[in-house]
């Protein structure tokens, strides 16, 4: 180790130990920023999947809650979906122009795996002798089983004659 003259009137040790020193510092700071990187990849759960476009396209028949629906992007599937849960907010009956709702639907797809999507549902009437209302919405996804587990999800939608077509996008979360 070579010494290098005073350091603040200090004897020549004291320069050599404080340089000791902070080499160590430095040692010690980036075992200590190695450590603290190397926990934090083990603590990261796995990403999700990038969102990818989804088309939902499902059949009403009225005064029946259920029916057939098949998708198409990311969700490549078809089977029969039921209304569970539905959710007249009172705005409907108090607005002679627009009302809201909300509704929970699960989707049964053909190995049997099941997605539940939440809708708020925005009725909006259409002018005098035009029909009744535009219907139209977003949707949530809010759970699902089989290979629907960690599904993730939202978009919009619209009803179209006899038809609700749903569009957003989808992804899983984690493995």
């Amino acid at each position: 180790m070579k010494l290098k003259g005073r350091l603040g009137g200090q004897p020549q040790r004291w320069t050599a130990v404080a340089t000791n020193t902070m080499r160590r510092s430095r040692i010690g700071a980036k075992a200590l920023l190695m450590s603290v990187v190397f926990l934090f990849t083990l603590s990261v759960p796995a990403l999700a999947t990038t969102p990818q476009d989804v088309t939902i396209t499902a059949l009403l028949t009225p005064g029946i809650d259920s029916g057939p629906w098949s998708a198409t992007g990311a969700i490549q599937d078809s089977g029969s979906y039921l209304r569970t849960d539905v959710d007249l907010t009172g705005s409907i009956f108090r607005s002679p122009r627009v009302g809201s709702a909300q509704d929970t639907v699960t989707f049964t797809g053909s190995s049997g795996s099941t997605f539940t999507l939440q809708n708020q549902v925005l009725f909006t009437l259409n002018q005098a002798g035009s029909g009744c209302c535009n219907i139209t919405g977003q949707w949530v996804v809010d759970g699902g089983t089989g290979v629907y587990a960690g599904l993730l999800g939202q978009g919009s939608f619209a009803v179209s004659g006899t038809y609700v077509i749903l569009q957003g996008q989808v992804h899983f979360d984690g493995p």
